[in-house]
């Protein structure tokens, strides 16, 4: 009798094992990075609205330059280009004028090379420039910080599903973005996944974590 509650015993601990370890997996698996223990609580976001160009300065769709899918991805220079963390509005300011730095050369030197194109437009000073293609809103960083991931897929129909978590006994946030590829056309879709999260205090360290998953 002995001998068969120990083997009961050995049986219930080794499946206990087992299911855990199927659980660490899941959860690995899950968010393509480190696994979401319990001191991790989902928290809400929202995109950042960015604001809509009025076409008609645009000569026809042809300023090159001045059109978001014309500028790069934040920390387009960094070895993480694309990862976004930004919790103060002077950081904000220093990154989007980054951008628009780029949009403007881009600007200047198709109008050297195309000046029929931009015939209808007098010629722009960098404020100028800026006033016109500027998408950013104004974000209020005492009760919000900036999160991005700049991202592909590739599909007829491609998604991206966006979770953000916080561990207030580990200070840290992890940001989990998941890309969901549909259909077998070869069409490529990117997304810069700019969301606002209620304020990041300057202690807590941001995890980016993405994964990929066909439908």
């Amino acid at each position: 009798m002995g001998r068969r509650n120990l083997i009961n015993k050995i049986a219930y601990f080794y499946s206990l094992a087992i299911g855990l370890m199927l659980v660490g997996a899941c959860n690995l698996l899950r968010t393509g990075g480190p696994t979401l223990d319990s001191a991790y609580i989902e928290v809400p976001y929202g995109e950042l609205g960015l604001e809509e160009l009025d076409q008609n300065l645009l000569a026809e769709k042809v300023m090159l330059g001045c059109s978001l899918n014309d500028l790069p991805p934040f920390g387009w220079k960094e070895v993480d280009s694309g990862l976004v963390d930004i919790r103060t509005s002077e950081d904000y300011e220093i990154r989007t004028s980054s951008l628009y730095q780029e949009g403007y050369k881009t600007y200047l030197e198709n109008r050297m090379d195309n000046p029929d194109m931009y015939r209808s437009i007098p010629e722009m000073s960098y404020e100028e420039f800026l006033s016109t293609c500027n998408v950013f809103p104004e974000v209020d960083f005492s009760k919000y910080s900036l999160l991005g991931y700049h991202a592909t897929g590739t599909g007829c129909d491609v998604t991206f599903e966006k979770h953000v978590f916080r561990d207030d006994v580990g200070k840290r946030v992890l940001y989990e973005l998941t890309v969901i590829e549909g259909g077998a056309c070869e069409n490529v879709t990117q997304n810069r996944n700019l969301i606002l999260v209620p304020h990041i205090p300057a202690e807590y360290t941001v995890i980016f974590s993405k994964a990929d998953q066909k439908r």
